[in-house]
């Protein structure tokens, strides 16, 4: 999913530390980066969150129903104190795959759904001519997949994210391209858009965009917050934001919220830039960074997520040697937050069913985990661990979106691909890639 230049302080020293398995991995977009193109500035997508967003992905929200697969995974609660992590399972069995669908080797990057059932997935696949997108389609929550025709030639494959307003309206888009596209029927055909793109969310007939003067821009970019009918052309400015780092941008219901991240590879403070709406994004707040101090210690922004309720969780950093992580939470758009809440290990990317029940990724060693906790991060689960280990280089995202209270994905990385109907209680895993 892709905007990661915010946690570059973090994953050097992470990726210095650590001690990796043999390389077996390529990577483009969404659940996996190398560190080179993290310190190159590419912009992650969650996105969230859906999500992101900058995310990396995003759903619509409202709707039930996502039932795919096999291969379950229920995790046991814990009580113990903050933050109390219990263990998961160490397999996952067997997964359900469609060979036919993507090409092995395929990475899931982006997953954007407008209904139950209609949802669009975009990946990058093996091609002559290196690394290709593709775009599968569903129509019945994800239980089967139709490949789409393949985007325009020229559309970048780094950083590359999905965003559908409804069954005919979407826009294809990467932060180091001039330009963007956009479809009206559903995928089959795009028409290129001029202006770049880092961050595209749609919701109740408004599409906002976060643009620049120039793509590939970090770090120091110059960007405004424009908005426009979905479909429309004629976008209008409606907010400049002073922050010139990485951006993330995320809807819920009529509330909307702008994240820039600053740089903790830097000497100076990271803090990011908070903007929030309230009404579809026609105006905007700006607001400090909610992480503020943990201990003493600057602690910044480094992902958000939003869910049904309108709530949103902001993940922070420590800026320490430790680079321990907690979260925040806002119930009233932003303008307020609650407790620090510590997470287990270093998270990596933040979800959320509501502002209790929250997921975060991490790295235990080589390993993916996704966490949960249904008490506003007081303790936490292992809710599902991803199939395949982390390479040295490799940055995972694993950002987990919901579209609502209960239905959510989570994208790992790779092929692999988990879906929840049970508010994140347990996970099913499949496989699109040969």
């Amino acid at each position: 999913m892709s905007d990661l230049d915010r946690i570059v302080g973090q994953l050097r020293q992470d990726v210095a530390d650590r001690r990796w398995p043999e390389p077996n991995q390529i990577r483009s977009r969404g659940a996996r980066r190398t560190v080179g193109q993290v310190v190159a500035g590419v912009a992650a997508a969650v996105a969230v969150l859906v999500a992101g967003s900058a995310g990396a992905f995003a759903i619509a929200h409202g709707g039930t129903d996502h039932g795919i697969p096999a291969s379950t995974v229920s995790p046991s609660p814990t009580s113990a104190p903050s933050p109390s992590v219990s263990a998961g399972p160490s397999s996952l069995g067997p997964i359900t795959r469609a060979p036919s669908l993507l090409s092995a080797g395929s990475t899931v990057d982006d997953l954007t759904f407008v209904s139950p059932t209609v949802g669009w997935l975009l990946a990058a696949t093996p091609c002559p001519t290196g690394t290709c997108l593709a775009i599968v389609h569903t129509t019945d929550g994800g239980r089967t997949w139709t490949r789409l025709p393949a985007p325009p030639a020229d559309a970048p494959t780094l950083g590359a994210q999905l965003r559908f307003a409804n069954a005919q309206t979407g826009y294809l888009y990467s932060s180091s391209s001039p330009g963007f596209y956009r479809t009206g029927d559903g995928g089959s055909t795009w028409v290129a858009q001029s202006g770049p793109a880092h961050a595209i969310e749609v919701a109740n007939g408004t599409a906002l965009r976060i643009t620049s003067t120039v793509p590939g821009c970090l770090p120091g970019c110059s960007y405004r917050i424009v908005r426009a009918p979905v479909g429309g052309d004629r976008w209008t400015t409606v907010a400049t934001p002073t922050a010139t780092g990485a951006v993330q941008l995320l809807r819920t219901g009529h509330r909307a919220f702008a994240a820039l991240y600053g740089n903790q590879a830097g000497g100076v403070s990271a803090h990011a830039q908070l903007l929030t709406s309230s009404d579809d994004g026609a105006t905007w707040t700006t607001r400090p960074d909610p992480c503020g101090t943990r201990q003493g210690v600057e602690s910044d922004g480094t992902r958000m997520a939003v869910a049904d309720d309108g709530s949103m969780t902001m993940l922070c950093t420590v800026r320490s040697g430790t680079g321990s992580t907690f979260v925040v939470t806002s119930t009233d758009g932003g303008a307020t937050f609650g407790p620090q809440r510590p997470t287990p290990g270093r998270g990596l990317t933040a979800g959320a069913a509501s502002a209790s029940i929250l997921f975060v990724s991490t790295l235990d060693g080589a390993t993916l985990h996704l966490y949960r906790s249904e008490d506003g991060g007081t303790t936490w689960t292992v809710a599902a661990t991803a199939p395949e280990q982390i390479t040295q280089g490799e940055v995972p995202d694993g950002e987990a979106g919901f579209q609502n209270a209960d239905d959510g994905w989570w994208l790992p990385g790779r092929g692999t691909v988990f879906a929840t109907t049970d508010a994140g209680r347990t996970w099913t895993s499949y496989g699109l890639a040969g």
